[in-house]
């Protein structure tokens, strides 16, 4: 079982990622920069530097370094597509790392193919999906903090979301180094994720961080309350599981701050939208984790609503 599970984590993680290169990009949101970005990183990084250092360090140097690299292998057009067809394969296999048996791994598999999310992260916010897929694998093959955090770190310049990640991060290594339980791991997050609303867009734009002044992110929030239920369920989902599986699965650790987060941000933020994104695959691949019949409900009932709103979802936020 084990090796036919591993196989089709590669063979699913593979087809893939020969889909995302093949993708017609045209089509895509941003895709233009990320051109830009390719062929004009090493100018880029200079002007942010010349600007002043606070800029040059928090509008992504190591992502301009990566595309300048790259750029003596590949073809600068061919950048973009490499990092999503690097991303998805990544995110597949530690879905398969970390699938309990076959038939979780297969919904799970099925959930990230139908969710218009996950081809948003993968596709068009290639920084970030290259972020979340990097430290979800870590995640998975390392139950230790100290590689997540220094991961994660390193990752802060490839995305600035990464720095808000980090934080969390940090503050969970200390909750595990004091052995705290489950209520005061959610209180701790619960705390962290109000702070952000009221100080996180003021601490990026001082620090220079270009995303701050998005306007996705400077408008007022506004929700309906259907996100709120759909990842209040999946908290529950989490919670359930208890404090044992906390301390054994680090997958599980990294999803709870992120719904926990979402939910605590959701009304108040703008940015709850924008972070849930890299927090998604971990999300998918805890659920995956654990082989519960209420686990496998969840996903069959999730794998639906993904799909009804499939189409209009990208056509809204992931199309030109």
């Amino acid at each position: 079982m084990l090796k036919l599970k591993s196989g089709g984590a590669i063979l699913i993680a593979s087809f893939t990622a020969v889909v995302a290169q093949l993708f017609p990009v045209n089509v895509l949101r941003d895709r233009d920069n990320y051109l830009i970005y390719a062929y004009e990183s090493i100018f880029i990084l200079k002007d942010n530097f010349e600007y002043s250092l606070f800029k040059g360090l928090f509008n992504e140097p190591i992502f301009l370094l990566l595309n300048h690299f790259l750029s003596f292998f590949l073809d600068p057009a061919s950048i973009p597509a490499f990092y999503s067809s690097f991303s998805i394969f990544l995110i597949f296999l530690s879905c398969g790392l970390k699938a309990r048996g076959l038939t979780s791994f297969v919904l799970v598999a099925l959930l990230l193919l139908c969710s218009a999310q996950f081809f948003h992260l993968g596709m068009v916010v290639l920084r970030q999906g290259l972020c979340s897929a990097v430290l979800l694998f870590v995640v998975c093959i390392t139950n230790k903090r100290k590689w997540w955090i220094f991961a994660c770190l390193i990752l802060s310049f490839v995305h600035t979301l990464n720095f808000i990640i980090l934080g969390f991060l940090i503050l969970d290594f200390l909750l595990d180094r004091f052995d705290l339980g489950l209520k005061w791991r959610v209180a701790a997050y619960t705390a962290g994720a109000s702070m952000l609303a009221l100080v996180g867009l003021v601490a990026a734009e001082y620090l220079g961080v270009r995303q701050a002044t998005e306007e996705h992110l400077t408008n007022e929030a506004t929700a309906s309350g259907a996100a709120f239920i759909l990842w209040g369920g999946l908290f529950l989902i989490l919670i359930s599981r208890g404090r044992s599986w906390l301390l054994s699965e680090g997958v599980y650790s990294v999803a709870l701050i992120g719904v926990v987060s979402y939910l605590v941000l959701y009304f108040f933020s703008p940015i709850a939208g924008r972070l849930v994104i890299s927090f998604l695959p971990f999300v998918y691949v805890a659920l995956a984790n654990k082989s519960r019949s209420v686990d496998l409900i969840f996903v069959v009932g999730l794998l639906f609503i993904n799909i009804y709103f499939y189409q209009s979802t990208l056509v809204n936020n992931s199309f030109l």
